[in-house]
């Protein structure tokens, strides 16, 4: 249903985000 549209869509969204700071703080440690 909608709902379990919305929380999977919750759920993808921190895992992007956890994944933007992982590649942020891969490359400050490049750099």
């Amino acid at each position: 249903g909608r709902l379990e549209n919305t929380a999977a869509n919750l759920h993808l969204n921190v895992h992007a985000k956890e994944f933007t700071i992982k590649q942020n703080e891969m490359h400050n440690n490049i750099s």
